[in-house]
């Protein structure tokens, strides 16, 4: 986060290009955990922003920790989205658009805590009660993982 606010710093709520990493936790139950965001109430998975000198593995288990006090263990890489299904305008008109690496989860410790600010609720659905409303850019992901995990 702190590389993006010194870039907005330099250019403002203009458009930027920026690379993120986000997780598909799934337990025994073959359920995906969703992060209801507080900045705008929707549900998607857990992820953000890569830091300078990170790598996207890096990123994913940060941003896992700090959105859900889940510890990863182990990632297999699922699939890069890139172009205008990753372009996010934020609330307070930051706009984006993410390269983002998804990784799907199914080993990891520890338990769901909410303390980053950047959450309302996290709390695993099975495919056939996914929430609403979703993000713009999970619900892209939300399609592929369906046809993934049947």
């Amino acid at each position: 986060m702190e590389y993006i606010m010194n870039l907005r710093e330099k250019v403002g709520r203009a458009p930027i290009i920026s690379g993120a990493a986000g997780a598909i936790i799934i337990n025994e139950n073959n359920e995906i955990l969703l992060q209801q965001r507080s900045d705008d109430g929707t549900w998607g998975n857990p992820g953000g922003g890569i830091e300078l000198g990170e790598s996207l593995e890096e990123c994913l288990f940060r941003e896992t920790k700090e959105e859900t006090g889940l510890i990863v263990k182990n990632a297999e890489l699922f699939k890069v989205y890139s172009g205008e299904c990753m372009h996010v305008v934020y609330p307070n008109c930051d706009e984006v658009y993410y390269i983002n690496a998804i990784y799907i989860v199914r080993d990891y410790e520890g338990e769901i805590s909410i303390d980053d600010g950047e959450s309302l609720q996290l709390k695993f659905f099975s495919l056939n009660q996914i929430p609403k409303p979703l993000s713009k850019c999970f619900s892209i992901v939300l399609d592929d993982l369906k046809e993934y995990l049947k």
